[in-house]
């Protein structure tokens, strides 16, 4: 088979920040776009689509590299010239709310599209992109974009379910068509597509039981992932908690400013400021969390989600919610 070949870069350094869906992307993403000399961040769904599939081997890995430079590189493309941008004010995705929007509108009305391109490769700036798990395809995105800058961000599994649940990811994945997952066959009926050795069960089981398998799949699949990340790219990799960035921010920018070379701009601290950050994350809450999520779950998953708990609890010195049950 003829493998696809990889379009030359068309551009410098490229940021993604992944993690799993309620892990805090959006806020941390809007927290970067307040950087200097970085572009308001953008969501392009392919590239993800093509990450799941890769991990799922349902496409040959050429071609999905070659889709995820191409479907980059036309995004940064776009945004350079100020083509199709997202206007909409209520979209925390749209232009509108970077601290320098007049910036993209000025783009949008250059007469001649490539003055536009070059001027943005002059500047250096870094575009950002929102993922959603494609940590598990780390190997492929650096193979794809050898100068990708990679920032993932973990949440606790408890609160990660919850939320899940909350947003009612439980019964939407597989009924509901603005769900935009993929989906895998089963013999009940359609499963999302992280289940792997679980979807057999899953139409049969709780809601909240689904949350929290959900979360341990993607999680294992992030460490899967992150294992794979060769020791000459470790520089190109961050990783930051979201309970951090809540309780200790000025932390976390301090980090991140490093990992990024870029400074913060002019608006960040007011936009902490109203995100309410710093602010306390009590353990003894998301002991309710669990309890909440345990009363219509089986004891072999309550438990695997007790000991990812403690677990992520070591790695990210947080309080214990055993002591809180």
């Amino acid at each position: 088979m003829t493998n696809i070949a990889l379009n030359p870069p068309g551009f410098g350094d490229i940021v993604f920040l992944d993690g799993i869906a309620r892990s805090g992307k959006k806020l941390s993403c809007r927290l970067i776009s307040n950087f200097l000399d970085i572009e308001y961040f953008q969501y392009i769904p392919t590239i993800e689509m093509l990450c799941f599939l890769t991990y799922m081997e349902k496409i040959d890995r050429s071609a999905a590299a070659s889709l995820i430079r191409i479907a980059t590189d036309e995004a940064v493309y776009n945004r350079a010239i100020g083509r199709n941008l997202n206007g909409r004010i209520h979209d925390e995705t749209s232009f509108i709310h970077a601290f320098d929007s007049e910036r993209y509108t000025d783009r949008q009305n250059m007469e001649n599209a490539h003055d536009s391109y070059e001027s943005f490769v002059a500047s250096g700036r870094l575009a950002l992109f929102h993922t959603h798990s494609a940590l598990s395809a780390a190997p492929l995105l650096f193979e794809t974009i050898p100068t990708l800058k990679l920032i993932h961000i973990t949440r606790h599994p408890v609160d990660l379910a919850e939320d899940w649940r909350q947003r009612g990811w439980g019964k939407r994945l597989g009924a509901d068509p603005l769900a935009f997952e993929f989906l895998i066959e089963t013999s009940s009926g359609p499963a999302p597509w992280f289940a792997g050795p679980w979807a057999e069960k899953y139409s049969r089981i709780s809601e909240e039981e689904r949350c929290i398998l959900s979360i341990l799949s993607l999680g294992k699949m992030d460490a899967v992932g992150r294992g794979k990340i060769r020791t000459d790219r470790s520089t190109q990799f961050h990783e930051f908690a979201y309970e951090h960035l809540i309780t200790s921010p000025d932390k976390v920018i301090s980090a991140l400013t490093k990992f990024l070379k870029r400074g913060p701009g002019p608006r960040l601290k007011a936009f902490l400021k109203d995100e309410n950050c710093p602010s306390k994350l009590p353990a003894a809450r998301r002991a309710d969390n669990f309890r909440a999520l345990a009363q219509r779950s089986s004891e072999t998953t309550r438990r695997a989600l007790l000991d990812a708990s403690t677990e992520y609890e070591k790695a990210w010195g947080l309080d214990a919610i055993e002591g809180y049950l």
